[in-house]
């Protein structure tokens, strides 16, 4: 069957997380192919579309299938995708994807809208991240994310009539529209903004370099200052310590003197037979 707006909120009873069958039966993805289907979610694929954002960018969006169905993001590259899915919401139904783990161990990073929302027409969008120090491959159709969908406590409202969004070029004009469309090249608008960004960084990076510096000098110049202050005080300690013991020297040969016989002798000691013998 398929499952359609509920008009009436009484007739709404179901609740959680939807199973395999139900996304089947209510025909929420379109393709849908039993291969993709998992317990209760399904693995969705990555379309034919894609956005380079970087240097390979400039030629535009680029059609995998014309690349022999294979692609490779370069390291630190990221890009803007399109999948082969078709989702197709009704208003008591949400969707959450995200990437599959074994591609984000080897380090690719995923940035999506939080969900997919009750009405919702269309193909799913994302960007990507290459955080690895290699390239990585990625071929047409290969089942990346997993979305998982489930009931909404009563039926949404408010919902925001569009068309069908099927095309990478839709979705840039929608999203990026107040920065981008004014322009004719948008991917030279991007690589500008990277660019913009990268200044700034490097700006801060030598404002925090020159900051490192300075303190290192003050503390340089702090240690010369004290090393030459504590240099002064040992000379001056020096000098006094040798007028002090000079002058110490001189009256202690004086007492000497006075001490000695009135030729100026010092007397004579006497040995121990003489002194026995007085």
């Amino acid at each position: 069957m398929v499952l359609t707006d509920i008009k009436d909120s009484s007739q709404f009873r179901e609740v959680g997380v939807l199973t395999k069958e139900e996304i089947k039966d209510h025909n929420l993805v379109d393709p849908c192919k039993d291969t993709l289907l998992q317990p209760a979610s399904y693995d969705l694929r990555l379309g034919s579309e894609i956005l380079f954002l970087g240097k390979r960018g400039s030629s535009g969006i680029t059609d995998i299938r014309a690349s022999g169905d294979r692609i490779h993001i370069d390291s630190f590259e990221s890009i803007l995708f399109s999948t082969v899915e078709i989702i197709r919401l009704p208003n008591n139904i949400v969707g959450r994807f995200d990437l599959k783990i074994r591609k984000a161990l080897r380090g690719l990073v995923l940035q999506v809208g939080p969900q997919v929302e009750p009405g919702y027409r269309g193909r799913l969008f994302g960007l990507i991240i290459n955080t690895s120090g290699v390239p990585f491959p990625m071929q047409f159709e290969d089942d990346f994310l997993t979305i998982e969908f489930s009931y909404t406590s009563k039926p949404a409202v408010d919902i925001p009539p569009f068309d069908e969004m099927l095309k990478l070029k839709d979705f840039i004009a929608l999203h990026l529209q107040d920065t981008y469309l004014t322009t004719p090249n948008i991917v030279e608008n991007l690589q500008q903004d990277l660019k913009d960004c990268q200044v700034r960084h490097d700006l801060s990076d030598k404002t925090r370099t020159k900051k490192r510096e300075w303190k290192f000098s003050k503390m340089l110049i702090t240690i010369g200052v004290i090393g030459l202050i504590f240099a002064l005080v040992l000379i001056v300690l020096n000098d006094n310590f040798r007028k002090i013991a000079g002058d110490g020297f001189t009256k202690m040969i004086n007492v000497v003197k006075n001490q000695s016989s009135p030729g100026g002798e010092l007397p004579a000691i006497k040995d121990n037979e003489e002194q026995h013998k007085e």
